[in-house]
């Protein structure tokens, strides 16, 4: 499975794209290939935009996402419970961004290892700010991008029922099916777990 080993705002125009994600999954599982599925989604409007601007640039990032499915995953992402299914959502968005994957390993595992209970965003500027000391990449983004990098993780985290609401930031740990856990574990990917529910 690829990784992605260079920071990156691309999530500024990419949220969690959940109902773009198992629509995506289904045609690959009907057999169809990316090139089908393009012509397909355009043609049929199935992500049901107003416009046609964005589907390419978002189902270019759907695809790169599902890429990192092996098939069990990209069926439970399809068939499974709503839950789970986000869970499988997130899990592609660590897979497939560094930058995000860093911050739900070195912030919001760590609320669940100190037992807090919310996320303060004063904890995402603080990890902008030390990325930005540690990347000339991140140093170079203007304050706006941070600002809404700040927002779409926000928001991909609440999508994904890790967080109840943005007012209250209240942290909503989900329960993992045994069968999701199992399978990650066993395909060496237990960081993952941890990063989303502060434990093995």
């Amino acid at each position: 499975m690829k990784n992605f080993d260079t920071y990156s705002a691309r999530l500024t125009g990419n949220p969690f794209l959940f109902f773009e994600m198992k629509t995506t999954a289904g045609l690959l599982l009907e057999g169809l290939s990316k090139q089908e599925i393009s012509r397909k989604v355009r043609e049929e409007n199935l992500f049901q935009y107003k416009t046609s601007k964005s589907i390419g640039k978002r189902l270019n990032a759907v695809l790169l996402r599902l890429d990192v499915l092996d098939n069990t995953l990209l069926k439970l992402l399809v068939n499974a419970s709503s839950e789970t299914a986000k869970i499988i959502a997130l899990y592609t968005i660590m897979k497939t961004d560094l930058l995000f994957y860093e911050f739900m390993q070195e912030e919001f595992k760590t609320k669940h290892l100190l037992r807090q209970d919310r996320l303060e965003r004063v904890d995402l500027v603080s990890y902008f700010a030390r990325k930005g000391e540690q990347s000339s990449t991140v140093a170079g983004w203007q304050d706006y991008t941070i600002h809404k990098l700040i927002q779409v993780y926000i928001r991909i985290l609440i999508d994904a029922g890790l967080i109840k609401d943005e007012k209250s930031l209240i942290i909503s740990a989900p329960v993992m099916e045994p069968n999701l856990k199992q399978h990650l574990k066993i395909n060496g990917e237990e960081q993952y777990i941890q990063a989303m529910l502060g434990g093995s």
